[in-house]
């Protein structure tokens, strides 16, 4: 039953806008390294 509610929190934050968002902002982690300085 809890891998059951996991997977279904995964599903939502893939669904929403704060997963996508979340998907984004690491993104721009990676290139904004070399912006950062």
């Amino acid at each position: 039953m809890m891998a059951l509610n996991i997977n279904d929190e995964i599903e939502r934050l893939g669904d929403s806008s704060i997963g996508f968002e979340t998907r984004i902002q690491n993104i721009e982690k990676v290139i904004g390294i070399t912006e950062t300085e």
